[in-house]
């Protein structure tokens, strides 16, 4: 009787952990594509920043981290469309779930640095701007 009750208790166990590891994925996934949303449409909006730059400052040199951004919106476009792609395959590929947590949390920051960076490269002209910092031509 009582290796039944052990085997019942440790498969009572397994079913929670198999239930709290589904739900990591889950979570970790919805939030990792709802932030590569918020990233895609930050990708849109660079071609309107450059509009903006090449109106209100022109012949004004940018930031270096601004003018790779503004010339390289394919690139910056196809890494957001990238990222939930791979957190696809990272729930789906890896056997062991601590390299699925590794790469869900990985790409969830990689997602987060590259709003950060864009929202820092398309924002920094109009702050250097503000405080004076930024060189006339």
């Amino acid at each position: 009787m009582n290796d039944l009750s052990s085997d019942r208790k440790i498969n009572e166990l397994s079913d929670k952990v198999d239930a709290l590891i589904l739900g990591y994925k889950t979570g970790a996934l919805v939030i990792l594509f709802m932030f590569s949303l918020i990233n895609v449409a930050d990708t849109f909006s660079i071609s309107y920043f450059r509009q903006v730059y090449q109106d209100a400052l022109p012949g004004r040199p940018l930031p270096p981290i601004t003018n790779f951004i503004l010339g390289s919106q394919s690139l910056v476009t196809c890494l957001a469309l990238v990222w939930p792609v791979l957190g696809l395959a990272a729930i789906f590929i890896p056997k062991k779930i601590s390299t699925t947590i590794f790469f869900l949390t990985l790409l969830l920051f990689l997602v987060l640095f590259q709003i950060a960076l864009n929202w820092l490269a398309l924002f920094m002209p109009m702050i250097s701007l503000v405080t004076g910092m930024s060189n006339p031509s």
